[in-house]
């Protein structure tokens, strides 16, 4: 039988401990959550720009070496021939001789054997008695190279690798003009860049589900932002890493070498034997040298020879093993210039794990190994992730509901400087030297710039602001 009167429900909780350990699981997600959120803005926004910047100009570097191909073309480029090492040392010998007419301290110090047969051999020459200063005109040469024909020997023309576009492709994305600390500066960015990649997809993670992934809204510019900004980064994740690991490490690779006592694989030195003089005009026999460094390394294609100039009386045969992804002229033979017995090997292929990753660095972070789809595919990659800080920026600008032009002017005005100053250089012929006064200056002309531009946009608004409209009399 019922009870005539109905059981009072008491208005006390009556959550057991399951629903707590649920409420606080749920708010320490969200906690989490804001948590990835504050590390990943912050860092993009004081590190995006300049990651915007590294990323874009890393795009073209990995294209360094054929824009020096097509900048010096006329003296890179013969018609088909056999190449005949019996040619260098002659060549070398008048072409020393001929540079140290105007430049006492020109001394040869490296041979670079054609690409093919429609390619000319490539002799490097150093200015030893001369230090750059940055911005200056009319200076003297650093680095120049040779171009002699493979069967003949005939020296065929000169360049100044320093004032190439090609040095100063690389040097703006390696060292941004201001030597091992700028390079060190770019390998520390690499850290803020892992932190960005880690924290983008544990907030990616959070959205998987909800939505589909690859959907694009259209409703406003603040969403079709973050959704592309969201699936360029899902994508092109795995690359990101890679660009961030290996940037930190070839940026940072002095420090780390030496505060983790690390050895370069094949690194040779030894005492001086010979003067100085003697081992810069020592006879080479580059047929000799070839053949005993693949004696010693069958799979080596040989590419270029470095020799000694500084007494030790040795060579290095450099070159690459065929479909194996490593540094570029990472596997070389160390020979005696007297009698071209073999001093070390670094074979890769064959060597332990920790050479194999030291050589996999460079080869990973600028794609030489694999040909022209590689480094196509690469160039795709560095200006899809360069769009990454912009769109980021764009997000943020709208969510604060600020206008986006000022952002858009001043990505093209930087753009228009640097190409700009870039043919300023080449037409002036000044050697650009890597140091922090490169940079102070580079900064100085970009402040000018910027000065300029506000003052004529002051004169413009004030000349209209000037024109004051007519008053005409009202019709009675």
């Amino acid at each position: 039988m019922l009870a005539d009167n109905p059981p009072v429900m008491s208005t006390r909780s009556t959550a057991g401990p399951g629903t707590k350990v649920a409420k606080a699981w749920s708010s320490g997600k969200r906690r989490l959550k804001r948590l990835y959120w504050q590390i990943h803005s912050v860092c993009a926004i004081y590190t995006g720009g300049f990651l915007a910047f590294i990323l874009i100009t890393g795009a073209f570097a990995v294209y360094a070496p054929e824009v020096y191909d097509w900048e010096f073309r006329h003296d890179a480029r013969v018609e088909a021939a056999a190449f005949d090492p019996g040619v260098l040392p002659d060549a070398i010998e008048r072409a020393t001789a001929r540079l140290r007419e105007e430049t006492p301290g020109a001394t040869a110090y490296q041979v670079r054997y054609p690409k093919s047969e429609t390619h000319s051999i490539r002799v490097k020459f150093s200015n030893q008695d001369f230090r750059p200063k940055p911005f200056v005109p009319g200076q003297p040469w650093v680095l120049r190279t040779v171009f002699v024909h493979p069967s003949t020997g005939e020296i065929l023309g000169e360049a100044d690798d320093d004032r190439s576009v090609a040095s100063f492709l690389r040097n703006v994305h390696v060292r941004i003009f201001a030597g091992t600390p700028g390079r060190n500066l770019v390998g520390l960015f690499g850290i803020s860049l892992l932190i960005i990649s880690f924290s983008g997809l544990l907030i990616l993670a959070q959205f998987l589900g909800r939505r589909s992934l690859w959907l694009v809204r259209r409703s406003n510019a603040r969403a079709t932002n973050s959704d592309v900004h969201k699936i360029i980064g899902f994508v092109l994740i795995v690359p990101l890493l890679i660009f961030a690991v290996t940037g930190f490490w070839l940026g940072m690779q002095v420090h780390l070498m030496r505060w983790f006592d690390i050895e370069r694989p094949g690194a040779f030195s030894r005492e001086a034997l010979i003067s100085p003089q003697e081992d810069q005009t020592y006879p080479i026999d580059f047929g000799r040298a070839a053949r005993a460094a693949r004696a010693a390394h069958p799979r080596l294609i040989v590419q270029q020879i470095t020799w000694s100039t500084d007494g030790e009386r040795h060579l290095r045969v450099q070159g690459r093993t065929p479909r194996m992804v490593y540094e570029r002229l990472s596997q070389s033979v160390v020979l005696d210039k007297n009698d071209y017995s073999v001093l070390t090997v670094v074979d890769t292929p064959n060597s332990r794990l920790g050479e194999k990753l030291f050589f996999l660095q460079e080869a990973l972070h600028f794609g030489d190994f694999a040909g022209a789809p590689g480094k196509a595919l690469y160039l795709v990659i560095g200006l899809l992730l360069g769009v990454l800080p912009l769109t980021g920026y764009a997000i943020q600008r709208l969510r604060s509901r600020s206008s986006l032009v000022p952002f858009w002017r001043w990505t093209a005005l930087g753009c228009a400087y640097f190409v700009g100053l870039l043919w300023l250089l080449k037409a002036q012929g000044v050697v650009v030297a890597s140091s922090w006064s490169t940079v102070l200056l580079l900064l100085l002309l970009a402040f000018l710039v910027r000065w300029i531009t506000r003052w004529i946009r002051r004169l413009i608004a004030r000349a209209k602001g000037s024109r004051k409209p007519e008053v005409r009399p009202e019709a009675t």
